[in-house]
């Protein structure tokens, strides 16, 4: 069970009847100093008003001299000018003023607050009006006051740990009482419950370790750290077989497992895996696989898989798979597949699969399948289908079936399907649903009565169409498919080059063998009305044939009126001719 679980779940009880306690920082107060050292206002404030402050002592400037002069404000007023100009910053925790230091910000001068400017709610007016504290002038008053000093580098590189550790700490458990408060207890009781776990978390050894500048572990907790392995983060840290410890902050390696109860920032190699319960910041290398349990930054490499249950800024290469529960903001690499559950910043690349449940931002490229439930940028390739619920901006080229909402850019495979399309879409079939749809009906020398149906976009369209000849002794009726170009002349011309082969059946519901005829027509189209178009042009007609008409012992048929061009090649004739057309569209 997690620690804000713990520290919750026992003080629930208890906390559900505490009474909330007045006063904090809205109590009044009343203070004069005039060049006293910062620690003797601090200690006068703890004495006087029971204020109690957490600090470290090397690095606030305690022997910095403060002047203030207020009367009758809240004690929050009063803080914020007893520090200004001093690179003090404070902030709540619980019932403790924490302290922490900024040295660039201590050239302001201090301020003074009157007490007019200040407006106190009658609900926070304590006992304590038009009360002052005087101390008297330090012994040494008068003697120049000394700026502080940089902090070394040590130092302030310890407590920005220090901090970034209790800030991690105190977001969890406020996750952990919101939570609460949802499903367990009554509004006026959740805060009092939240302030109080804080102010146990200031004192709580998983948010403040010790240190090790370096540790060898057999299996834990046989090795250097003991029994408090899971309370130290260690700076190089040695396991022969596997390890766990708090946290990392160096460089850390693992014949078979390294495990982190907190963090790491740093890097971890391993022979089999690397296990973090938190934030990541580095470099893992694992021969099978990384598992995090918070936001990863960095490079994550393993033999078979990176998982990672928030959100992740890091490369990820694995021998299957990469898995990542928040959003992905760096390229994911797999053998087999890469999962998202949110917005992938940049490109995946898998054998088998890519899946986004969000974005995507670098484009997909994936042996099979590319699946992904928002919007891409940069397109996608597989080798079976892309399909995508919102836009794609780039190109969709895959084997078989390609799928968008609104494509900037292209489409190419053997099924196209989108809400509309800017650039083209090339396949065996184009359904675009704001693209090109038309209808035409037209008649020519070779098949007296033609009807087909056109749709894709103006740039390429797929024709399906159906013709037929009907004469006294026979009946000739083909059925065809095509592709084709429209070209806008002016408001009321267009021009369409099409490219359509029929296979024509003889006096049967379908011939079996070859009896192709094969169309290239050039139509001018001009308008007869909004939505209907008259059709004329040339057309070019070659016609292949292996059927053998017994009447005239030869192979082919007589379907063309006339012809330039006649020749049989064994059981193979073929014909040539130029007709022409004129129909309506629609």
């Amino acid at each position: 069970m997690k620690v804000p679980s713990i520290l919750g779940w026992l003080l629930l009880g208890v906390l559900l009847r505490a009474p909330a306690q007045p006063g904090g920082l809205e109590r009044i107060v009343s203070l004069r100093y005039e060049d006293v050292p910062l620690e003797t206002v601090l200690k006068d404030l703890t004495k006087t008003y029971g204020v109690r402050f957490s600090y470290v002592n090397n690095v606030i400037p305690l022997d910095k001299k403060v002047r203030i002069r207020v009367n009758n404000v809240p004690l929050r007023a009063a803080l914020d000018a007893l520090l200004a100009g001093t690179g003090v910053r404070w902030r709540l925790v619980g019932d403790q003023v924490v302290l922490t230091y900024e040295a660039g910000k201590a050239n302001a001068q201090p301020a003074e607050v009157p007490a007019a400017a200040v407006r106190i709610p009658d609900v926070h007016l304590e006992p304590l009006r038009g009360r002052e504290v005087r101390v008297p002038a330090s012994p040494g008053a008068g003697v120049p006051r000394r700026e502080a000093q940089p902090l070394p580098y040590q130092y302030a590189a310890r407590e920005r740990r220090r901090q970034l550790r209790l800030d991690r700490y105190l977001r969890k458990l406020q996750e952990f009482t919101a939570s609460l408060r949802k499903d367990y207890l009554p509004p006026d009781s959740t805060q009092r419950m939240a302030d109080s776990i804080r102010v146990l978390s200031a004192d709580d050894p998983y948010w403040d370790y010790p240190e090790k500048d370096w540790q060898v572990t057999f299996v834990s907790p046989v090795g250097t750290n003991g029994k408090e392995f899971l309370k130290t983060v260690n700076h190089l840290s040695f396991n022969v077989l596997a390890g766990a410890s708090a946290g990392l902050e160096g460089v850390e390696v693992g014949g078979l497992l390294n495990a982190e109860n907190d963090y790491v920032d740093g890097v971890q190699v391993s022979g089999f895996g690397n296990l973090v319960r938190n934030e990541v910041t580095g470099v893992q290398a694992a021969g099978f696989a990384n598992v995090n349990g918070g936001y990863t930054r960095g490079v994550q490499a393993a033999g078979f898989a990176n998982v990672v249950l928030d959100s992740a800024q890091s490369v990820q290469v694995a021998g299957f798979a990469n898995v990542v529960a928040g959003n992905q903001r760096a390229a994911q690499v797999a053998g087999f597949s890469n999962v998202t559950n949110g917005d992938a910043g940049s490109a995946q690349v898998a054998g088998f699969a890519n899946v986004a449940n969000g974005h995507v931002r670098g484009g997909q490229v994936a042996g099979f399948l590319n699946v992904t439930t928002g919007n891409v940028t940069g397109g996608q390739v597989a080798g079976f289908a892309n399909v995508t619920a919102g836009d794609v901006q780039g190109v969709q080229v895959s084997g078989f079936f390609n799928h968008a909402r609104r494509v900037r850019g292209s489409q190419i495979g053997f099924i196209n399907v989108a809400d509309s399309v800017t650039g083209v879409s090339i396949g065996f079939l184009n359904f675009v649903r704001r693209g090109y749809h038309r209808l035409e009906i037209w008649g020519s020398e070779a098949l007296f009565v033609n009807a087909a149906f056109k749709t894709g976009t103006p740039r390429f369209y797929n024709i399906l169409a159906l013709g037929m000849q009907p004469r006294q002794d026979r009946v000739r009726w083909g059925v065809g498919y095509g592709i084709g170009t429209e070209q806008r002349l002016s408001r009321g011309l267009t021009l369409n080059l099409d490219a359509v082969a029929y296979q024509i059946n003889e006096n049967q519901w379908w011939t079996n063998r070859l009896n192709l005829l094969n169309q290239v027509k050039l139509t001018l189209g001009a308008r007869l009305t909004n939505r209907t178009r008259v059709l004329l042009g040339p057309t070019f007609n070659a016609q292949v044939s292996r059927l053998f008409d017994a009447e005239n012992n030869r192979y082919g048929t007589d379907l063309a009126p006339w012809y330039f061009y006649d020749r049989t090649n064994g059981q193979t004739n073929v014909r040539m001719w130029i007709g022409f057309h004129a129909g309506f569209r629609f």
